[in-house]
């Protein structure tokens, strides 16, 4: 199983201006509060993920991924990391999704390749070759990834 050695981590916190305020379930957004993690690996290549959970559109808090990714930086660096990697289901999803996304893009740098082209791979060794998933469709194929059962 490949692994990614963990050279370093960060957190980044940013508030972004909309381009024109948002609203949802009865509360207007002018801004959107990001966390972006960043991991860098032995080869000095850094990885970025995001976090953004929306207020009203789901029961997480960004205070709560937050807290988990500030956890997550103090934690990573000096590890090796197995690809693919479990992560704790209690964590918010957002947080999931940043480290998650930073590890695969770290991945798709060693390969010079997309992050698209790896989910293709892992789906191609996932649920092998077929008609059903063509070689070069990177978008069923993260769509076939999600709808997997677990």
């Amino acid at each position: 199983m490949p692994t990614i050695h963990v050279q370093q981590a960060r957190l980044h916190e940013y508030t972004c201006p909309l381009v024109s305020p948002v609203t949802w379930a009865g509360t207007t957004y002018h801004r959107r509060r990001v966390l972006v993690i960043e991991i860098q690996d032995e080869n000095g290549r850094w990885g970025r993920g995001e976090a953004a959970p929306l207020p009203g559109f789901s029961s997480e808090r960004f205070e709560d991924a937050h807290q988990v990714l500030k956890e997550a930086i103090s934690i990573l660096p000096g590890e090796d990391v197995p690809l693919p990697t479990p992560l704790p289901f209690d964590w918010p999803a957002s947080a999931r999704f940043a480290v998650e996304s930073a590890l695969l893009d770290l991945v798709a740098q060693s390969y010079d390749v997309t992050r698209g082209h790896v989910l293709q791979w892992v789906a191609w060794d996932f649920f092998g070759q077929s008609e059903v998933l063509p070689p070069t469709d990177a978008v069923s194929t993260a769509c076939l990834i999600a709808a997997a059962p677990e």
